[in-house]
């Protein structure tokens, strides 16, 4: 009857429609709020160019909107920003909710719209909102997991580290893991390659548990088989976090957690409390774990268990409506062309990952693994995203595969498991080639807060395949990993990639409120050739990696042919700017300013300061290849740069290696006119060893300044000044972000031209 309903409706839409196209109006059709009614529209034929006027309201989909070359030329719009919102997800009203007899325990069924297909996975996600209030001010809430999220007695998430700490890798491979990873590789003396395979396949597995300290905890697993049966684990690496589906747990017999699907690289790759991965790890999703605010499970029967965050029950009522995601797909636009989305709300997707047999590898840098986006476009050209507001998503919440001249402006990404907008690629298991993309533009458009569930997630992810991706005047926020990657490969391979403008975003706040992950995270990072890409007019501040890196602009395996201007990097746990190795890098007019005052940095044993430059060169990575044939191009050019250091004796003002001497110019640094102030300075910053040597590891070497400029035949640095103080007009710069330079600093000198940080981000 409902299906009847809808299509009876939408014939009389038509109808208003082919009357105003023949009377030569523009076509609008008004679209009224309801249960499938949007896809039956789009589903019968339209006029040219109409444009689909949305009422206020939640407008829910049965299935993801289709959008093919039959609606080239259509507009879907709605009325004041935020009012018509297109819904994949089901709500449970409020009266739905009973306490369950268990202290502080609440249940609710889900809607018969809300139940999956025999054999699919219950929902994953929940969003909680106050009963009058709309679906996207919803805030989402955690699966019950071990250790607890959040503090029992505020319901705020907790400002320590809530994970357990692995003890060991299931089995002992000495000195094999790092030689072979994943078992690809074994070239060390000694290595035996079918030993190493096996063991790192072992590895990649499982892991074995601290029996002393989460012992009784995983025996109370090991009893409860219905809890193994949907237990998920959760294992930080690097730059990664692993997810797993638990196959048991051998409390008694071997202390191990074992997995169904593998890591990437095996457990243990990194080892160690200080190492990127730090040993953490977690587990959540079993009925058992269900101890604290602001948790929820749902039993296979559809029953929803919830604990209540502190103000939700309200006179013995439970005062909140939840949402529950149906599909992992909300839309998608494929060989078609012309489309604009504006004054539109699209939210409530699921994630899915480890393949419909749960065996695939849930890992991946930057989460290349996943398969599918809220939105996805496919061999597209002209589509236009105006004042669109992408929130409340388990994936990406937009992927352009294919296509040409997408534009998403004026906009807000927000409360994402995973990142914001990723350009180009492909999943990890997809058959489908890397997409070819040309052009696209993100303005004026806020993202924020990302990786709830999959860590790794970026922000912008601008992967091989893409060309002319500008990403201006946004505002980048709150996400567990790095804001804007460029690239996607590891060497000096050509790829179809490059031309890209990074250029007035505000990029903030990395690392918040939950300090997950490390190493490569930072504001910009890139790899590979990216020839004629542009990073320009950038403030990056408060970035916070677990361990090490943390960094404002970094450039690993291969980035090549970048020119870096006018941006401001500072507050970061690891150097304002880092390179890996590279050719033909450009930074010049920068202010790159290291050390960070943080109560909170991890005082673990073995943890490095960071510089206010850095680089890590590998001696087997050189640009000797068919695209750089011959002597290498000069690798870096770094002039009219201010770098400083402050509240950090511990760190040079420059890591690394930057000494070509012994590489026969495979390692080329050309620095000069470039201004140097540190907190040393009180002790004679001339004579302190600051700058970058030879050394390849930490500890690195460390040059003085007299012994810096020795390099290169004694024109390393010329026309540079060390600063007496700081070159700034306030003493409150660091906070205040104002980076004027004061009228009579020693900065002038090298022709250092102001950078006015007050436009960056949207401009609305």
């Amino acid at each position: 009857p409902k299906s009847i309903e809808w299509k009876a409706m939408a014939l009389v839409v038509m109808m208003l429609a082919l009357l105003q196209a023949a009377a030569g109006d523009p076509p609008v059709i008004p679209v009224p709020a309801g249960r499938g009614v949007l896809e039956s529209i789009l589903a019968g034929p339209l006029p040219p160019h109409a444009t689909l006027a949305l009422q206020p309201g939640i407008h829910e989909v049965v299935a993801p909107l289709s959008l093919n070359r039959s609606h080239s030329g259509l507009t879907i719009t709605g009325g004041p920003v935020g009012s018509a919102v297109i819904s994949a997800g089901s709500s449970i009203d409020r009266t739905a909710w009973h306490p369950t007899g268990t202290a502080g325990m609440w249940a609710a069924m889900l809607p018969a719209t809300a139940m999956p297909a025999e054999g699919a996975s219950m929902p994953r996600q929940l969003w909680m909102a106050s009963a009058s209030a709309s679906p996207q001010t919803a805030s989402r809430r955690t699966r019950a997991r071990h250790p607890n999220l959040y503090d029992d007695a505020t319901g705020t998430i907790l400002q320590q580290f809530p994970y357990m700490y692995w003890a060991t890798p299931l089995e002992a491979c000495p000195g094999l893991a790092k030689q072979c990873e994943r078992g690809s590789k074994c070239s060390a003396v000694g290595c035996n390659h079918t030993m190493c395979s096996a063991c790192v396949r072992t590895n990649q597995m499982g892991l074995r548990y601290n029996t002393s300290i989460d012992g009784p905890f995983f025996q109370s697993l090991a009893d409860s088989p219905d809890a193994i049966a949907t237990l998920e684990a959760i294992v930080y690496h690097g730059w990664t976090t692993s997810r797993h589906y638990v196959s048991g747990v051998h409390a008694v017999a071997d202390d191990a957690l074992l997995f169904r699907n593998p890591s990437d690289r095996p457990i243990g790759f990194w080892s160690g409390r200080s190492s990127e991965g730090g040993q953490r790890f977690f587990v959540e999703n079993a009925e058992m774990l269900l101890d604290s605010p602001g948790e929820f499970f749902i039993r296979d029967t559809g029953e929803v268990l919830y604990r209540p965050l502190p103000g939700e029950v309200v006179n013995g009522a439970l005062a909140v409506t939840a949402w529950v995601p149906r599909l992992q797909q909300i839309l998608s636009i494929t060989a078609a062309s012309n489309i604009r989305l504006e004054r539109l709300t699209l939210s409530f997707t699921d994630w899915d990952c480890g393949g419909t047999n749960h065996t695939q590898p849930c890992d991946q840098q930057s989460t290349d693994f996943q398969e599918h986006a809220a939105v996805e476009l496919t061999d597209v050209e002209a589509v236009g995203f105006n004042s669109v507001n992408l929130t409340h998503h388990g994936a990406n919440a937009l992927w352009f595969h294919s296509g040409a001249n997408v534009n998403f402006t004026n906009g807000t990404v927000s409360d994402l498991g995973t990142g914001a907008i990723r350009v180009a690629g492909k999943s990890k298991f997809g058959s489908d080639p890397v997409g070819n993309v040309t052009g696209m533009v993100v303005s004026d458009t806020t993202l924020a807060d990302g990786g709830w569930v999959f860590a790794s997630g970026t922000a912008v992810l601008v992967q091989g395949g893409a060309v002319g991706v500008t990403v201006e005047h946004c505002e980048i926020r709150e996400f567990t990993y790095t804001a804007v990657s460029l690239g996607w490969s590891w060497d000096y391979s050509v790829q179809r990639a490059g031309k890209h403008i990074i250029r007035k975003n505000h990029i903030h706040h990395l690392g918040f409120p939950r300090r997950e992950v490390g190493d490569a995270m930072a504001c910009v990072y890139t790899l590979g050739q990216l020839n004629g890409t542009v990073v320009d007019g950038n403030l990056c501040h408060d970035v916070r990696a677990y361990m090490s890196g943390g960094y404002g602009l970094s450039q690993d395996q291969g980035s090549s042919n970048i020119v870096f201007t006018n941006n401001v990097c500072l507050r970061t746990t690891g150097s304002p700017h880092n390179t890996h190795y590279g050719v033909n890098l450009t930074y010049s007019n920068n202010i790159f300013w290291g050390g960070y005052t943080d109560s909170w940095v991890p005082t673990l044993e073995g943890r490095v300061a960071a510089g206010g430059v850095r680089t890590s060169p590998s001696a087997t990575m050189n640009c000797h290849s068919v695209d750089y044939p011959g002597k290498c191009p000069d690798q870096i050019d770094f002039n009219r740069n201010l770098i400083g250091q402050w509240s950090n004796f511990t760190a040079g003002l420059f890591e690394g290696d930057f000494d070509d001497s012994a590489d026969g110019g495979v390692l080329r640094f050309t620095f000069k006119s470039n201004f140097y102030w540190s907190d040393l300075a009180s002790r004679n910053l001339a004579n302190v060893s600051v700058f970058g040597g030879n050394s390849r590891v930490p500890p690195y070497e460390q040059l003085t300044w007299s012994e810096w400029q020795d390099l290169h035949a004694g024109t390393q640095d010329a026309g540079s000044v060390l600063g007496a103080k700081h070159p700034f007009a306030k003493d409150d710069w660091a906070t205040t972000m104002n980076v004027a330079l004061a009228s009579d600093s020693t900065a002038h000198r090298i022709g250092f031209q102001p950078i006015d940080t007050s436009d960056v981000g949207p401009r609305h």
